[in-house]
C-alpha cells in the first residue's frame, strides 16, 4: 500500500487507493449480508484516514452508518458526499429519506 503524497507516486498511491476500496467492497457485502453494520461501519471509518476526497468510501460510511443506527452521522456524512458529487442525485435523497424516516425530520 502506498500512502506517500510525493507526485512520484501518484500512480502507484491511486492503485493501491483502487485495491483497497475493492477489499472494502467485498467486506460491505460480507459484513453486510450477515447483519453486521457496526462491525461494518467500525471498520469503514477507520478506512477514512485515506479517503480524502474519495466519494465512494464517503457514501459506503454513510450507509453503514445509517444501516447501524447512527442516522444523524449518516446524514452528516451524506452532506459531505453532496460536497464531493454535486451534480448526483441519489445522495441528497437518500440523506432526506433517512432524515424523514430514521429521524422524523422535520418535526
Amino acid at each position: 500500500v502506498v500512502l506517500s503524497r510525493v507526485p512520484e507516486q501518484e500512480e502507484d498511491r491511486t492503485v493501491s487507493l483502487q485495491n483497497a476500496a475493492a477489499i472494502y467492497d467485498l467486506l460491505s457485502i460480507t459484513l453486510g449480508r450477515r447483519g453486521q453494520y457496526v462491525m461494518l461501519s467500525e471498520c469503514l471509518e477507520r478506512a477514512m484516514k485515506f479517503a480524502f476526497g474519495e466519494f465512494h468510501l464517503w457514501y459506503q460510511v454513510a450507509l453503514s452508518m445509517v444501516a447501524c443506527g447512527k442516522s444523524a452521522y449518516g446524514v452528516s456524512l451524506l452532506r459531505e458526499c453532496v460536497k464531493l458529487r454535486p451534480s448526483d442525485p441519489t445522495v441528497p435523497l437518500m440523506a432526506a429519506k433517512v432524515c424523514i424516516g430514521s429521524l422524523h425530520w422535520p418535526p
